[in-house]
């Protein structure tokens, strides 16, 4: 989440670069989270409509992409697995072409059908069973988990794998009982760059959102030379008051990614499709700045699971991204990422 209200992630020190308005808070729920916009406008009617039109556009997304209710579209491909083909509409498919994309894109770290690994480490959360994950030094509101056995994990294993995902036009089948589709991985990070895709449509020249753990803006506020994006739980030096964004999303990983410290709420446990284990609680915070929030969520989940200067290898080969690692005083970042960051006076 984002620290204070989404109006105070304009930074108070002007720099008298941004056109003047008038700034709007919105507030919007999305899958389980938050969302907080800022559009600036003097036209408080457009501004009316813009949030009507979001309410409508979250309502299309959340048929599609909320697991659970029973005429979700992924509901709908996930009880059917092992046993038919399912159809789906044209508006789905470009979902799917998306878990592709994002799937090539991490190198295999971002799965949208690692589903059943998840769902077996979530079952482990807070047993506080003696196989415990994480042990000393987890952290203080870090939950216990319980480690499956290896026999469930390697189990588990066999129903992930994008590639197994078979696909006609406007159809999908996953080939194997036990196989599940879920984009909680990143659907916060897809919220964010369609709302601002919809406060673009709608012709607003300056806007942020922020939703979980991702931030995107475009346009400058009033008399301001950037967006002041505050990653929760920052590691970085008092001195720093955030990132400065300029027509950029940001994504970031906690320190401590099961629950949310002010709430108590899960999140979405990180797991490495290639092992099928969990990512160390004790892992150090990430964040990166791309040129969508999606693009940066991804590489932050990419980021986590390789640790270090694997991960930012990652991000160095990536066109315009920038990104940093940071856990127990060992730090590794992009050469550019010190330039986005805000330091007081």
């Amino acid at each position: 989440m984002l620290h204070s209200r989404q109006r105070n992630q304009v930074s108070q020190k002007a720099a008298a670069t941004g056109p003047s308005g008038k700034v709007h808070d919105l507030h919007w729920q999305a899958f389980g989270a938050l969302c907080r916009g800022v559009v600036v406008s003097d036209d408080d009617s457009r501004v009316a409509e813009f949030d009507r039109s979001v309410q409508t556009w979250l309502a299309g997304v959340e048929q599609i992409a909320t697991r659970g209710p029973k005429d979700s579209v992924l509901t709908r491909i996930n009880e059917a697995a092992g046993r038919a083909w399912v159809s789906v509409g044209p508006d789905v498919e470009p979902w799917l072409d998306l878990c592709g994309s994002l799937h090539f894109m991490t190198q295999g770290l971002v799965d949208s059908s690692d589903l059943p690994l998840r769902q077996l480490w979530m079952a482990g959360l807070d047993t506080g069973a003696a196989s415990e994950v994480g042990g000393e030094g987890r952290g203080e509101g870090s939950a216990a988990i319980s480690a499956p056995s290896s026999e469930a994990i390697a189990a588990a294993r066999l129903l992930v794998g994008w590639s197994k995902i078979k696909r006609k036009p406007c159809e999908v089948f996953l080939p194997h009982k036990g196989m599940a589709l879920g984009f909680d991985l990143w659907i916060q990070a897809y919220v964010v760059d369609g709302l601002i895709a919809q406060a673009q449509g709608a012709g607003f020249r300056a806007a942020s959102v922020g939703c979980g753990e991702q931030f995107r803006a475009i346009g400058l506020p009033p008399g301001e030379s950037a967006w002041n994006c505050q990653p929760e739980g920052a590691l970085w030096s008092e001195r720093v008051r955030g990132l400065q964004v300029v027509e950029r999303g940001v994504a970031w990983i906690p320190s401590n990614p099961e629950t949310e410290p002010s709430t108590g709420q899960r999140k979405t446990l990180l797991i490495d499709p290639r092992t099928g284990m969990l990512v160390s609680r004790n892992s150090a915070q990430v964040v990166v700045v791309a040129s969508t929030a999606l693009q940066a969520r991804a590489l932050a989940v990419s980021a986590a699971i390789l640790g270090g200067s694997a991960g930012i290898r990652l991000l160095e080969t990536s066109f315009a991204v920038e990104g940093c690692w940071i856990q127990s005083g060992t730090k590794h970042q992009t050469k550019g990422f010190s330039a986005l960051l805000g330091v007081t006076d």
